[in-house]
């Protein structure tokens, strides 16, 4: 018995794990984290309903970690485009420093610092969406953003699925 509830602390742990982890932008590591947690879940000898919600946080993963792939598949394609949005990058992280330094000497609040931090980051990936559409309208064929469509996934494995066959009474 107790044992089971070692068994579920240790998998909701590596899950809130994985989720910080993917939150703070590391998503090779939230990946292996959320693998580990379904792995614990599914093979856990207790009963849980967690499976579907780890799941969903592998699918998460991986396309976080697609995402990051493209973005430097694009950026190989175009320096200029990469060189500008490292600029853009080095931009917001000066802009984020000024702001921890603002706060850290009293000259704002947390709460102003936070909606502060919120406005940056959505005007930096406008920036960057701006941007990547403008080298997309200039060269469509090699800057068009692929994206991997949900029924691709293999729900099991989460791999993409190469050669998909369905039959009919089943997912």
């Amino acid at each position: 018995m107790q044992s089971d509830t070692v068994e579920l602390f240790r998998t909701r742990l590596i899950f809130w794990a994985a989720q910080a982890q993917l939150a703070i932008n590391h998503p090779n590591e939230a990946l292996s984290s959320a693998l580990m947690a379904y792995d614990l879940c599914v093979n856990s000898t207790a009963q849980t309903s967690n499976a579907a919600t780890i799941s969903a946080l592998v699918l998460k993963c991986k396309k976080t970690k697609w995402e990051g792939r493209e973005r430097d598949r694009i950026r190989r394609r175009g320096e200029l485009l990469g060189e500008l949005e490292e600029k853009l990058e080095e931009s917001k992280k000066k802009e984020l420093f000024d702001i921890d330094e603002m706060v850290a000497n009293g000259e704002m609040g947390t709460v102003e610092a936070e909606e502060e931090r919120e406005s940056m980051n959505e005007t930096y990936t406008k920036k960057v969406t701006d941007l990547r559409t403008a080298f997309a309208v200039s060269d469509p064929k090699h800057m068009a953003k692929r994206e991997v469509p949900d029924y691709l996934v293999d729900p099991i494995t989460f791999e993409i699925m190469h050669d998909r066959k369905s039959v009919p009474h089943l997912n």
